[in-house]
């Protein structure tokens, strides 16, 4: 039984710490250089302070979750977190509004930090399940995959295909941008949800309108990569 519990404790580490202090930390700082490429006079000092509290909780949260698990401690910085990426929010979004609406990642940074918020009602309810003792197995997974949906397919997705995009024109000179990319991946975003939850029954008109959205996120995978192998056989990469 301890050894159990040290294994769930290193996981829920494990986890909290690859978001938050590595794939989250990451991005962020990716997303703050594309400001600054654009807006080369944006003040910084918030965004500082953001990254630098990211990481003390980050730290924290993979020690006090490897400790003791979900616990008072490591609770309140999973929360801190999630007000941390408020934050980043908060100031990323008026900074995007300086640039461009013609610029093709400026949709893609916007969906993609407000998954990273949303994704947080399957962080909530999971800590509250933990410390409350109040165990409930479809909703513990629900709640799972809830939170790895809106980060994996949502933050994650979202922002690295706004980077992406950001530098396609320098990697690949001649790629067309279209804005299809785009509406594809957001009309099928959440009812791709329903692919993690197919555990749980669903109706079949549900279940329809899941395989639609799967195959419309293969579809627009298909369109980006064929965007790119016309602007390869147009004029080649630098």
């Amino acid at each position: 039984m301890i050894f159990h519990t040290s294994v769930k404790n290193i996981q829920h580490a494990h986890s909290h710490f690859a978001f938050a202090g590595w794939i989250t930390h990451a991005l962020y700082v990716l997303m703050i250089h594309f400001v600054l490429k654009k807006l080369p006079l944006t003040d910084t000092k918030n965004y500082k302070r953001i990254i630098i509290a990211n990481l003390i909780c980050s730290y924290g949260m993979l020690f006090s979750f490897s400790y003791n698990g979900y616990s008072t401690l490591s609770i309140i910085l999973s929360t801190i977190t999630i007000v941390i990426a408020c934050f980043f929010a908060f100031f990323y979004f008026k900074d995007l509004e300086n640039i461009d609406d013609s610029n093709p990642s400026k949709p893609w940074f916007k969906a993609a930090l407000f998954f990273n918020i949303f994704s947080s009602i399957g962080t909530f309810y999971l800590a509250y399940m933990m410390a409350s003792r109040n165990f409930n197995e479809h909703w513990y997974l629900a709640s799972v995959y809830f939170y790895l949906h809106f980060q994996y397919n949502g933050f994650f997705i979202f922002s690295c295909l706004g980077i992406f995009f950001s530098e396609c024109n320098t990697i690949f000179p001649q790629f067309k941008y279209d804005k299809e990319f785009f509406k594809l991946f957001y009309m099928s975003f959440v009812p791709a949800y329903f692919l993690s939850t197919l555990w749980a029954k669903l109706p079949i008109w549900l279940y329809i309108i899941v395989v639609i959205a799967a195959f419309i996120q293969v579809f627009a995978w298909i369109k980006i990569v064929k965007a790119i192998k016309i602007a390869l056989e147009l004029g080649g990469t630098h």
